[in-house]
This record gives structure tokens, sequence and C-alpha cells, in this order.
């Protein structure tokens, strides 16, 4: 609970800075909208979770908010003709975190936050490169996190004997923000070296047309010089 707070944290922190706005600009939210989604998730996290019996676990910020933003995402990334990149996103997502929280071990808390960084940054990068958008990559993460949960867990109880179905446990609900996260860096880093390039190739172009003038130029006064 404790570094999926923080990771919230970091989240709106970058709020307050230009680079945080123009990120979370990329998924259609203004600066407000993010912070209340933001909070919604960090209330989310601390309420007790759903636990009818002793054998089904589900946390409301790790799994049902998640699932129910990704419902929200889906509709703009159906309005962005973008959907079926979107959902192969997503299902790899959910093979990605399934095997992982499949292979991965999680005695111990170190072990528990390795698994998460390593659902987070593999998870953000497979998305990323599918959908190669922003947008269309949080929805995949929002869902397919969630979705790989489901699977191990009931792969887990049913197969090997699990004693409960947890959804949205702090391996998944960090890994979550980890991912979302990883995906606002890359996209940001993409497009300030797309920027860079730009710039570059604009300044060489204008060099070389000035080159070409100044030649131009020079050619026309040899010219006017051997007449004369």
């Amino acid at each position: 609970m404790t570094m999926g707070l923080i990771l919230l944290g970091i989240m709106v922190i970058a709020l307050f800075f230009n680079v945080g706005k123009r990120a979370f600009s990329t998924l259609n939210a203004s600066t407000g909208i993010a912070f209340a989604v933001i909070l919604l998730f960090a209330i989310g996290i601390i309420i007790p979770e759903i636990a009818p019996n002793g054998a089904f676990y589900m946390n409301i910020g790790g799994f049902i908010m998640p699932i129910l933003l990704s419902i929200v995402l889906f509709v703009s990334v159906v309005r962005r003709n973008n959907a079926i990149s979107a959902l192969v996103s997503m299902l790899a997502v959910v093979a990605v975190t399934a095997i992982i929280l499949m292979l991965m071990p999680t005695a111990n808390m170190l072990l528990q936050i390795l698994c998460s960084v390593e659902i987070g940054i593999v998870a953000g990068a497979v998305a990323y490169f599918i959908a190669k958008q922003p947008l269309e990559s949080v929805f995949a993460l929002c869902s397919g996190v969630c979705v790989g949960n489901l699977v191990f867990s009931l792969v887990n109880y049913f197969v090997w004997g699990a004693t409960a179905i947890s959804l949205g446990n702090p391996i998944v609900y960090n890994a979550l923000f980890i991912s979302v996260l990883f995906v606002l860096v890359v996209n940001e880093i993409m497009a300030m070296l797309g920027k860079t390039a730009h710039v570059g190739n604009t300044r060489r172009t204008r060099s070389s047309f000035e080159s070409g003038k100044d030649e131009k130029h020079k050619s026309d006064d040899d010219y006017f010089t051997d007449l004369f």
C-alpha cells in the first residue's frame, strides 16, 4: 500500500509541472480530471478489501477502479479508431502479467517489489510498443494487468491449490502505477527526441539552402567576371 501511495504522490507532484500536465494531456485529461482520478485511486487503495469469505479478496483501488477506468478509456480509443491495436496490446499485457506472476517468487516484501517493478516495466514496454500511443497503452495496462491478475488467481486457486483468490493485491496495483508512469515517461522522451530531430532537420535544410544560395551567387559573380 505504501509504495502505491508513493507512486500516486509522484503523479500528483508531476501535475504541478508542465511536463506532467503535458503527459496527462496525451490521455485527454485536464489537470483537474487527472488529480481527481489519482485521488480516487488513493482512496480506493486504503478502503478495506471486499472479502465476503476467506477464499476471495478484491481491492477496490487495485482492481475495480482500473477496470472502470479502462472502460472509460476504451470509449476514447474507439472514437480514435484504434480499438484493434489497443485490444491486441491489452491481450499482450494480460499474457505478460499472468506469466510473470506465475514465474516470479513473492515470498517476501523485496521479492514482491521486484515482481511489481518487473510487471510494470515489461507490461508498459509491451503496451507502448504495440499501441504506440499513450491513451491506448494506458487502456491496455488498466485492463490487461487486472485481467492478467484474474487469470493467475484462477490458475493459482483451481490448479495449484491456493487458499484464496486475490484480485488487486499490492503487487498488482503497484505494477499498474509503475507501468502507467513508464508509458508516460517514455512517451515524453520520444516526443522530445522527435522535436530535437525535427529542429535538427530544419537547421540542416536551412543551412543547405543558404549554402546553395551562396554558391549560386558565387557562380554568378564568377560568370560576370569572366565576361569582362
